[in-house]
């Protein structure tokens, strides 16, 4: 499953623009960086981190020149309906989207992994450093990000589940 999460950070101040587009975010209206991160569906474990991008940048762009070439041919992935519902010819890797209309039992589990996916990422926000604006050199930001993730899913290995059902 596929999840991007966003963090503010302290925008660059210039002269003659007010503001950067790109690093623009309409989840905060904010500067703010993105991360792109896939979880295994089965084992609760982070397989991929893509970051820190601009929060400008489109979530499936991000996907694209990182992701897709690396799911194998003909499985899905789940994720929201950022991706949009219509797959290229050439796509390998398609997207599980929700379906309201479809087997109750999938959409529970797309559901189940979305949440879960959504709660990893809340758990990022517990620590301070990301949860606030980011004051910070912004290129090290990616390394703050990456301990914070490599802290979070020790803490799952260790037996805090991210939720019980």
């Amino acid at each position: 499953s596929v999840d991007g999460v966003d963090f503010k950070v302290w925008e660059m101040k210039h002269q003659r623009m007010p503001i950067d587009k790109g690093d623009y975010s309409h989840n905060f209206n904010h500067c703010a960086r993105k991360y792109k991160i896939a979880m295994d569906v089965y084992t609760s474990k982070v397989v991929w981190i893509s970051g820190p991008h601009k929060a400008g940048v489109h979530d499936k762009t991000i996907f694209v020149a990182g992701l897709k070439a690396k799911i194998p041919q003909g499985r899905k992935f789940i994720s929201d309906r950022v991706y949009g519902a219509k797959a290229e010819p050439d796509d390998q890797a398609l997207p599980a989207l929700p379906y309201p209309c479809g087997d109750p039992v999938l959409a529970n589990f797309k559901a189940r992994a979305r949440s879960r996916d959504e709660s990893f990422n809340g758990r990022l926000k517990f620590f301070c450093l990301l949860a606030d604006i980011y004051h910070h050199d912004l290129k090290n930001h990616g390394h703050v990000f990456e301990a914070v993730a490599v802290t979070v899913q020790y803490q799952m290995d260790m037996g805090r589940k991210l939720f019980d059902a």
